[in-house]
């Protein structure tokens, strides 16, 4: 991943942060679900751009499976479709 792809990670990086902050400090939960579902899409994005990033390092596919909590098909084949990475289904992480 070089120049502009890189450049579009940081810039990516950086507005995740910002809407994180953004969600912590909306009082209103009308507003927290806008910034949280602006999260939630980005993040998507952040996934894979260090995904693709550690592929370029050297990292296996079995092994950025493992270090995410994923399945090897499910990285694999996210990848391949080019879009963000969606982790789990509606409800897999739901704290107990």
């Amino acid at each position: 991943m070089g120049g502009p792809e890189r450049d579009r990670a940081a810039y990516r990086l950086e507005r995740l942060a910002e809407l994180t902050a953004d969600l912590r400090a909306a009082e209103s939960p009308v507003i927290r679900a806008r910034y949280a579902a602006e999260v939630q899409r980005l993040s998507g994005w952040v996934l894979r751009d260090a995904i693709e990033q550690s592929r370029e390092e050297g990292f296996s596919w079995r092994d950025i499976a493992r270090r995410t909590g994923m399945s090897f098909d499910t990285v694999y084949g996210q990848l391949q479709d080019h879009g963000r990475i969606v982790v789990g289904k509606l409800g897999d992480d739901e704290p107990p």
